[in-house]
């Protein structure tokens, strides 16, 4: 897709709801993933076509039972969450684009990814018992406040799981630090999700709210369809560094990456 496509699709859909609107963005993403499952990145479009039925409410058909006949075909959990999902976020997008599907049935199909993904995420052995100290390298997911997407910074936070990282997805939030009783939650990146709909001075707001805050501010990571929009993210942001890559991102705030098998 071109830019000026882009920007035709953004001015044709600025009346649209934001949360639908942000679930069609996904379509542009470029989720890369062949670093961290060794499948074709091609999903199949006769299942495809099942989960996306299963989770609009279109078919008799479940979309938990969907996804355990997929696992019980041999596709891998991290292709479901990495290919169909957000192919299935993708065409869901096209199909409200398209006046074929309406908010009500999208909405519905997106709480259903939302939770298929966090049925995912219970699959991989994170390698931390919850015994004793968790020395795992904590990065947080955040979204830019008022911005209602969370499939791509879900999709992300299931990625930085099976790498090895203990991994905090906050919506919304200005701060990245916790207090708690035993002292601030500091953590070793953060890694903002940012679509193509959240301005640009949304984003360097936040990015900057961020620094000011922290005594030793961590690397700051920007990705997501926002990427796609905005010809010089990085300079126009203040981003430490912008990739649509969980592994060169993890890399560039000086984190080994360690993949993390399923069963």
């Amino acid at each position: 897709m071109q830019r000026n496509d882009r920007k035709n699709l953004q001015e044709v859909r600025l009346d649209a709801p934001r949360a639908v609107d942000d679930l069609a963005s996904l379509a542009l993403s470029r989720v890369a993933t062949s670093k961290i499952y060794t499948e074709p990145a091609n999903p199949k479009p006769d299942l495809t076509l099942r989960l996306l039925e299963s989770v609009m409410d279109r078919s008799r058909e479940e979309h938990r039972k969907v996804v355990e006949q997929m696992l019980d075909t041999g596709i891998s959990p991290e292709a479901i969450a990495d290919i169909y999902i957000p192919e299935v976020a993708r065409q869901m997008g096209a199909e409200w684009e398209a006046d074929v599907s309406g908010f009500a049935q999208v909405t519905l199909g997106s709480s259903r990814l939302q939770a298929l993904l966090r049925d995912l995420d219970d699959i991989w052995d994170t390698g931390y018992s919850g015994i004793g100290i968790d020395t795992r390298h904590l990065v947080r997911v955040m979204t830019v406040p008022g911005a209602q997407h969370t499939l791509g910074a879900s999709v992300v936070s299931t990625q930085l799981r099976r790498l090895g990282c203990s991994v905090r997805l906050q919506v919304g939030r200005t701060e990245a630090v916790e207090d708690t009783t035993e002292g601030p939650d500091r953590c070793d990146a953060i890694f903002i999700s940012a679509s193509q709909n959240d301005p640009p001075d949304g984003v360097a707001i936040l990015i900057e709210g961020l620094r000011r805050d922290a005594t030793n501010p961590p690397p700051i990571v920007l990705g997501g369809t926002f990427l796609d929009a905005i010809e010089n993210a990085k300079s126009e942001t203040g981003a430490d560094f912008v990739t649509l890559d969980p592994v060169a991102a993890l890399e560039f705030c000086g984190i080994m990456p360690t993949l993390v098998e399923g069963p």
